[in-house]
């Protein structure tokens, strides 16, 4: 379970960080959305957005250490990027989150209740430690869930759009 959970962070957040530098739209929108849902000033917008996403790729690559600081380092982006989304809701409702990329839609309950998730996977991950003993079936079962979760997460809109 702890792989499982590991590589699922992993993903989401090389995904996150990829789809925020996928070309120069997706990374004005991030930046746009760091000072209009952040608050940050727009002087110090493009280096707090460059900072989250190396902070970004940083806890997916320490996914694979065996040590908690990576995953801590995931909740603790989780709860600030938590706590700005519901900053966007309160305060300047039809926003863009540029959470995934250069998606367009504002930030909704649902974006809230994935970071929820998120976090709480997160947290799991820290209480279950760093994976050991883990063989290749495990792994490619573990790499096939966090596949399919990764892609649910980053494509929530889409499938939210599906729905309604």
């Amino acid at each position: 379970m702890a792989l499982c959970l590991h590589m699922f962070i992993a993903g989401v957040f090389v995904i996150s960080a990829g789809a925020k530098v996928w070309g120069r739209e997706a990374f004005a929108g991030f930046v746009a959305a760091v000072h209009d849902l952040g608050g940050v000033p727009v002087r110090f917008r493009v280096v707090v957005a460059v900072g989250t996403i190396g902070l970004e790729i940083l806890a997916a690559g320490l996914q694979l250490a065996p040590t908690w600081v990576g995953t801590a380092l995931a909740a603790g982006l989780l709860v600030a990027f938590t706590l700005v989304l519901i900053r966007g809701l309160r305060k300047r409702p039809g926003l863009a989150c540029h959470c995934f990329g250069s998606g367009a839609d504002a930030v909704a309950p649902r974006h809230v209740g994935r970071n929820i998730v998120l976090l709480a996977a997160a947290v799991g991950a820290l209480g279950l430690g760093p994976a050991h003993g883990v063989g290749m079936a495990e792994t490619a079962l573990c790499g096939l869930v966090a596949a399919v979760g990764v892609g649910t997460v980053a494509r929530l809109d889409d499938l939210a759009a599906l729905i309604n």
